[in-house]
């Protein structure tokens, strides 16, 4: 099976701070009740964006897409759980393939769009459609001029291209598009015996 990742794009809530999330037990405890609810080992990974600092990433690794999807099914709640202790207010969630991922990264780079890159296979890294949760508000969608040719080019008001890439390549990603970059702030690893 091919390791694959759950990607949450999220904001801290206001009055909420990665120090709080760090130091308070809040990320250990998500994490643990995660695993527990995977009824296995998992590996998570936060990211927070260095131009917007309320913007993070939360990364969830599984064995396999098929793993990420029945957890989805039986538990829907988790989502809401990590949200709730982390104080954070989701945004997004995707999928991905990681084959072609660095889990281990420090730092990576993400692209937002409205719509496809023309060519994602010859971007570095992976992207896949982000699809908005309803409670979401949209700050990272351009405006304007920019949605309404995303409109007319068939995207849907409810996702949004999220391509993933190592920091090493945020040049060639910037190519595709405007980037993010995004910092590891917070990794746990959970073996359940």
């Amino acid at each position: 099976m091919t390791p694959a990742v759950r990607l949450w794009v999220a904001t801290l809530n206001e009055g909420h701070s990665m120090v709080e999330t760090a130091f308070s037990g809040v990320w250990d405890e998500a994490m643990l009740s995660l695993a527990y609810s995977m009824d296995r080992g998992a590996h998570h990974v936060l990211f927070q964006c260095d131009e917007e600092p309320d913007l993070v990433v939360t990364l969830v690794g599984f064995p396999s897409l098929e793993a990420s999807r029945a957890v989805e099914e039986t538990d829907s709640g988790i989502a809401a759980r990590i949200m709730e202790l982390l104080g954070h207010r989701a945004l997004f969630f995707l999928d991905l393939d990681i084959s072609e991922l660095f889990p281990d990264a420090e730092k990576v780079a993400i692209l937002f769009s409205d719509s496809r890159p023309a060519d994602p296979d010859s971007l570095p890294g992976r992207g896949e459609w982000g699809l908005a949760l309803p409670s979401a508000l949209d700050p990272l969608r351009r405006q304007g001029a920019d949605a309404a040719a995303g409109a007319a080019a068939g995207t849907t008001p409810d996702r949004t291209w999220i391509h993933f890439a190592p920091a090493e390549h945020a040049d060639q990603l910037g190519r595709a598009g405007p980037i993010k970059n995004f910092t590891k702030v917070l990794e746990s690893r959970v073996t359940l015996e």
